[in-house]
């Protein structure tokens, strides 16, 4: 990729995925565009972007806040005037809650960020990628728990919410592809960031004393997240619809997939 000249917004930039893979494009010359939540994050973030001697802007920002996502787009378009593409990358972890007992808190912290901030973002941005009539590309940060359900990890809420950005890409996609303008849904396994510390910092007042509690599984397969960077690059090359790693979960998904065939078989066979 060409991305010299190129303008990048990346949500929940300031640390892990997001950070990852703007250091990576930022290499290549394309301009940045930080949002993030926590501000302290968000100033080191800049900091060290701004060492790689291309423009970066800052701007907190909590996704699933509607009216500073749109105000958020018009600074953006101020500040550089195009935008070619869209990480929309900011999102919260839970495990360990059975779903019988989540809590309405919960249940509304989840579901706004990891959904409702998604299309917030999608509705506010596009049309500033559209506006410049030249193309470009968005990534949409699901999950490995987007595509298929591991049982005893209790992820189930995170899970559909994640499972909903897929349906949100793969429809934007086919809906985008007359503008030139690309869709790719990243559904990554378990990737060294601050997931569970940040899924305690950022929860609700009423949910602190709940810290959410994380499958030792995941640890022991953590993939360094400049790794992935790579391959989100790729996948963009590639303008590859869905974007995974960790391929030791392909039989799962396999095993997924087989029962719904088989579930047709049965009835139409």
């Amino acid at each position: 990729m060409n991305l010299s000249g190129k303008v990048a917004l990346i949500t929940g930039g300031g640390s892990g995925i997001g950070l990852a893979i703007a250091h990576a494009i930022a290499q290549q010359g394309c301009s940045i565009v930080l949002a993030d939540i926590q501000k302290e994050a968000l100033v080191t973030a800049v900091d060290s972007i701004k060492k790689l001697n291309v423009k970066v802007l800052g701007i907190q920002l909590d996704v699933a806040d509607r009216d500073a996502v749109y105000s958020a787009a018009e600074q953006v378009d101020e500040h550089f005037g195009r935008l070619d593409f869209l990480f929309n990358n900011a999102g919260v972890g839970d495990a360990g809650t059975p779903l019988d007992q989540v809590s309405d808190t919960l249940f509304d912290w989840i579901v706004n960020v990891n959904l409702f901030g998604v299309m917030n973002v999608l509705k506010a941005f596009v049309p500033k990628i559209k506006k410049s009539g030249q193309g470009g590309h968005i990534v949409n940060t699901s999950s490995m728990a987007g595509l298929v359900m591991i049982p005893g990890w209790n992820v189930g809420l995170y899970s559909a919410t994640k499972m909903a950005v897929l349906a949100l890409s793969l429809d934007l996609r086919d809906v985008l592809e007359k503008d030139n303008i690309r869709v790719s849904t990243l559904c990554p396994g378990f990737i060294q960031t601050n997931i569970e510390k940040n899924a305690i910092a950022l929860r609700p007042s009423e949910l602190k004393d709940a810290a959410p509690s994380f499958p030792k599984e995941l640890a022991s397969s953590g993939m360094p997240a400049a790794k992935l960077a790579e391959i989100v690059i790729k996948g963009i090359e590639n303008n590859d619809p869905i974007i995974v790693t960790h391929p030791e979960f392909l039989p799962v998904v396999t095993e997924y997939h087989e029962k719904i065939q088989r579930a047709f078989r049965a009835n139409y066979a």
